[in-house]
C-alpha cells in the first residue's frame, strides 16, 4: 500500500517519501518546522509564546504555485517564529520551532 512494485528480472519496491508531511519529518518530533522547498510566506498565523494544538495551521507557505500548510506536530507552545508574511525562503529554512511537550 502506497508503494509501487517494478517486475522484472529483478523486483524493486519502491515506498515515496512525501516531503510536504510534517509528521513524518525528522525535525517535527523535536516541534522544528522547516520549509521542505523554496517558497513564499504567504501568512503565519502564529508568534512566539502562543499556545498550539495538534494540527493547527501555524504558517502557509506557497511553493510550484500551490500553497503548503504547516501544521503543529503537537500540542504545545511556540518558541520561535523567524519568518513573516511576504518572506521568501530557501529549502529547509526554519519556519516555527516549538517546545518540546513536557516527558
Amino acid at each position: 500500500p502506497g508503494g509501487v512494485s517494478i517486475f522484472g528480472k529483478q523486483t524493486r519496491h519502491f515506498t515515496p517519501h512525501d516531503l510536504l508531511d510534517i509528521a513524518a519529518s525528522e525535525g517535527a518530533a523535536a516541534g522544528t518546522l522547516t520549509a521542505p522547498m523554496p517558497g513564499l510566506v504567504k501568512s503565519v498565523t502564529v508568534a512566539a509564546g502562543d499556545s498550539v494544538e495538534a494540527g493547527q495551521v501555524l504558517a502557509v507557505l506557497e511553493a510550484m504555485k500551490m500553497e503548503h500548510q504547516m501544521r503543529a506536530p503537537f500540542a504545545g507552545t511556540v518558541a520561535k517564529v523567524p519568518v513573516a508574511t511576504g518572506d521568501q525562503v530557501s529549502d529547509g529554512a526554519l519556519i516555527v520551532e516549538m517546545d518540546a511537550p513536557d516527558a
